[in-house]
């Protein structure tokens, strides 16, 4: 893998006179190369998102009105925001989607326990008390600890494991004093040249397994929620793709 980061371009300006301009077909630029090079991860990326559609698809047809799939809907757009942004080497930003593809999931199975908490957490805003109490009983981390990991250790300690690591590298604030998704970094590979926006190469192949293993959990979870009324196939979808994951290489492209 031949690497050229001695660049002193800061802002990425790819066929453009503006600088946004540049940003924005950098990232254009980015993706599409990710998905007609990077053929391995590019069809688990679209594998992902196919299952949460015809999840979703499958449920609205037979089950409009349910709760849950609020919520599986979120995860599904968080899901493809995550996706997005990977593809399109944007490595900081990813992790914000990502956690929000985590929560949404929790909350989901949360709401498949206890929906008389629907409409409390529907009017959570109405009061500071009421957020403030809502804020607690919608923790991440108390879901994964008190409900999901009463039936399902094993997951509940992998989803908060990601969920950490998602935090600790962009998903909170705070990560934007300390780095910036305005540097670029040239790469190339035998599968093609790309523009890194806020990374590197092992930022990026991290942030392309990262998102398919939050994007897959979350539909696991969703699994749990609706296995006995979504198709079996989904099911065994989520399956496959879990084996899938695990076979990608974890070194160079």
């Amino acid at each position: 893998m031949a690497t050229d980061s001695d660049s002193d371009e800061i802002i990425p300006r790819e066929g453009a006179d503006d600088q946004l301009t540049g940003y924005v077909n950098t990232m254009f630029y980015n993706a599409r190369e990710f998905l007609t090079k990077q053929r391995k991860h590019a069809r688990l990326f679209r594998e992902t998102a196919q299952i949460f559609h015809a999840g979703r698809e499958f449920l609205s047809d037979r089950d409009a009105g349910s709760r849950p799939l609020f919520f599986m809907v979120a995860a599904e757009s968080a899901y493809l925001a995550a996706a997005y942004l990977s593809a399109a080497m944007v490595t900081l930003e990813t992790w914000k989607p990502l956690r929000g593809c985590l929560e949404s999931a929790a909350y989901g199975y949360y709401i498949h326990l206890n929906p008389e908490r629907w409409r409390p957490w529907l009017e959570c805003n109405k009061t500071d008390k009421a957020e403030r109490e809502i804020g607690y009983e919608f923790s991440f981390s108390r879901i994964c600890r008190e409900w999901l990991g009463k039936n399902e250790p094993k997951m509940a300690d992998r989803a908060v494991e990601l969920y950490h690591e998602a935090i600790q590298r962009g998903a909170h604030f705070n990560q934007l004093g300390f780095r910036s998704n305005l540097t670029k970094l040239n790469f190339a590979t035998r599968r093609g040249k790309f523009n890194v926006i806020g990374g590197d190469v092992a930022s990026i192949l991290y942030s392309w397994r990262k998102t398919l293993e939050v994007g897959h959990l979350s539909l696991r979870i969703f699994d749990l929620v609706f296995a006995d009324k979504w198709s079996p196939a989904i099911s065994g979808r989520i399956y496959k793709l879990q084996e899938s994951i695990r076979k990608l290489p974890k070194g160079a492209m």
